[in-house]
């Protein structure tokens, strides 16, 4: 699943790329993407001219109650950024609905848990496909990324963030 803009930052061409790669390859792959921005068109060229119409259904613009909803469905949510974000909204929801996470910024590593993640070896289409291959050839660990990103949600709901945030207000007022 991909749930980010369509742009350059957000890196989809690359993204995409590593689709094309993985499923040349022979990972059977159905890939919804959800967003809008200045790079949908070059997207959806990207689609048809390497055949990926079956395996890519590009939804646009959707309202995030929706996306959220669909996160329930889906396997692992992709996010491309390298060099770029600091704290991705989409790796955050990701994990408060128990949907692990692709990523290949190491730096993003933080974000979420180890166990609930998968970070490719590097930035580069090929790296990320290596990492969509793995995840294709063991699909057990789907199921045990998933379980730690539900243990690991209870640390990012605003409660726990607010009571943390309380606690160190509470020591530098002492």
């Amino acid at each position: 699943m991909w749930n980010s803009r369509f742009s350059a930052d957000k890196r989809v061409l690359p993204f995409l790329e590593a689709v094309r790669i993985a499923t040349s390859e022979g990972a059977k792959l159905k890939v919804e993407m959800y967003g809008g921005g200045s790079e949908v068109k070059k997207a959806r060229k990207f689609v048809a001219a390497h055949g990926l119409t079956d395996v890519v259904i590009l939804h646009g613009l959707t309202p995030r109650e929706k996306i959220l909803d669909k996160m329930q469905e889906m396997h692992l949510s992709a996010l491309m950024s390298y060099n770029f974000d600091d704290q991705p909204m989409t790796m955050l929801e990701a994990e408060a609905t128990g949907l692990p996470v692709l990523f290949c910024d190491r730096d993003l590593g933080e974000v979420v848990p180890t166990e609930g993640s998968v970070c490719a070896s590097g930035p580069e289409p090929r790296e990320v496909a290596e990492a969509i291959l793995e995840v294709y050839a063991h699909p057990e660990r789907v199921e045990k990324m998933s379980a730690a990103m539900m243990k690991a949600r209870k640390e990012i709901r605003q409660s726990a963030c607010i009571k943390q945030l309380l606690q160190v207000y509470r020591q530098v007022m002492k």
